[in-house]
């Protein structure tokens, strides 16, 4: 018998079955590699990694946002209060005007607070030219110790021309002025008859009035007529803060001066007397 001998044909079909063979052994590792069931594709892990990046990212930005809101209307809060204050802190008023042009809230009213600035500050219980020695304060103007002793609420001012008195007078270390509205004892300069510790002066359009007796002898310097002692008026500069005048004895314009020296003028200052030229 003659040997075997395939021909073309069958070595063919033998490598075609080879073929299918290997490629039926792969088919299942590749089909799992590929996708889960349903043929959708499995999310990686490095898919999950970056979806929770991106969500993170996006509440991170929220919540900056948020915050930045807050700030902003904290600042304008704050903003909004610091004008207030810079409002309510603004002098509404001048303290000698008429209470009706001061614009300050109720039970207040326009004057000096306690760093002397200009200010809307609380009623007292005292109305203008009543007693306030109990301490209970003024509706207008401020408690005032007057030359006298006496206390009572003064209006303030800027001008004699403001006040009924038509006397404003500087408050001692001071730089407001108030009206004279002490209720004065009226006397005579010569052998008169005020109260113990008081004297009799001359005092602007009050005339000649009981005030607290002053210890300037003849001849010494003054600023006020009641810086001299009793029986003397300051004459020369008296008055002014600049310069200062000289206590000089008060003598009559009729009868006898009582001058030491007899000779001596009278110098006229009104209401009959007068001052000795020497």
């Amino acid at each position: 018998m003659a040997p075997f001998s395939p021909g073309a044909g069958w070595l063919n079909i033998m490598k075609r079955l080879w073929f299918a063979m290997v490629l039926a052994a792969v088919a299942p590792s590749w089909a799992m590699g590929c996708g889960a069931s349903g043929g959708a594709p499995a999310a990686t892990s490095g898919d999950a990694a970056t979806a929770g990046e991106v969500a993170s990212t996006a509440d991170a930005k929220t919540e900056t946002a948020a915050g930045t809101d807050a700030t902003s209307a904290t600042t304008d809060a704050d903003a909004d209060a610091a004008k207030a204050d810079a409002t309510a802190a603004k002098a509404p008023c001048k303290p000698w005007d008429l209470p009706a042009d001061w614009g300050c809230p109720k039970d207040t009213h326009c004057g000096y607070d306690d760093n002397d600035a200009i200010a809307c500050v609380a009623n007292g219980t005292h109305g203008v030219a009543e007693d306030c020695s109990d301490g209970a304060g003024c509706k207008v103007g401020l408690c005032v110790t007057a030359q006298n002793g006496s206390q009572a609420c003064s209006p303030f001012c800027t001008v004699d021309a403001q006040c009924d008195s038509k006397s404003c007078n500087q408050i001692t270390g001071k730089k407001y002025k108030v009206c004279d509205v002490a209720k004065y004892q009226t006397c005579k300069p010569i052998g008169g008859n005020c109260p113990k510790g008081q004297a009799c002066y001359q005092q602007g359009v009050q005339g000649f009035v009981c005030l607290a007796a002053g210890s300037a002898a003849k001849g010494e310097a003054c600023k006020t007529n009641s810086d001299c002692a009793p029986g003397y008026t300051c004459t020369g500069n008296a008055g002014t803060a600049s310069s200062t005048g000289l206590c000089r004895k008060v003598c009559s314009k009729s009868g006898s001066s009582g001058c030491d020296d007899p000779t001596t003028p009278c110098s006229d200052l009104g209401g009959g007397y007068g001052y000795c030229e020497e």
